[in-house]
């Protein structure tokens, strides 16, 4: 019990306990875009089983214009009702190189000094509960690109097609590893402390040239 109590009390516990809403925050937003990929689906699958020349390919299994036009309606409507909050919150873009400085980019000593900076240049990592915050950020954007990605290679070629699918996986594994990296981020036992001059790739595994 009292090592159940002293890992709950763990600065780094307490820290996810109040960042927890702010995670909780950055998932709820993925849930309006999630409702309408979900709304213009159906929408689209109504369509094709109530007309029999799309349901066996007439269009050469190309969607029409009119057809996407009407899908990119029933998309835009349900997230304009489910996102009313998310879209009052949305802002002029944010420059990720506004945070960086001369020595950002510049070699560190060690792969954790390199990961750290990076962390802070690219999601504004500066402490525990920003990076909890960064990770809840990271996870949501697997769900928004796996609904956003093939949604606009739908309405501009009528199909989502080997590209679209092949470039949404690629988002999706993207936001994973940064989600992965930013958890990893304060666990130093699995980082190497060998400084980075001394590490060499060979055969796809790094090795210490010292």
């Amino acid at each position: 019990m009292s090592v159940g109590l002293e890992a709950a009390h763990h600065p780094r516990h307490r820290a996810l306990a109040r960042t927890s809403p702010e995670m909780n925050r950055a998932l709820k937003d993925t849930w309006p875009f999630l409702g309408a990929g979900l709304a213009a689906l159906a929408a689209r699958v109504v369509v094709h089983f109530s007309l029999p020349e799309l349901r066996y390919g007439a269009h050469g299994g190309v969607d029409p214009l009119w057809l996407r036009l009407c899908i990119a309606a029933v998309f835009f409507g349900v997230l304009a009702v489910l996102g009313r909050d998310l879209l009052r919150r949305i802002g002029p873009p944010q420059d990720p190189l506004a945070r960086a400085d001369a020595s950002s980019f510049k070699p560190k000593s060690t792969p954790r000094e390199t990961a750290a900076e990076m962390a802070r240049v690219y999601s504004d990592v500066t402490d525990d509960a920003s990076r909890v915050r960064a990770i809840g950020e990271w996870l949501s954007g697997i769900l928004t690109s796996t609904v956003l990605v093939p949604f606009i290679f739908y309405l501009r070629f009528g199909e989502v097609g080997p590209l679209g699918w092949g470039l949404t996986v690629f988002f999706d594994v993207y936001c994973l590893l940064w989600a992965f990296g930013l958890y990893f981020l304060p666990r130093t036992e699995y980082h190497t402390q060998e400084p980075l001059a001394k590490l060499s790739w060979e055969n796809g595994v790094i090795r210490n040239e010292s």
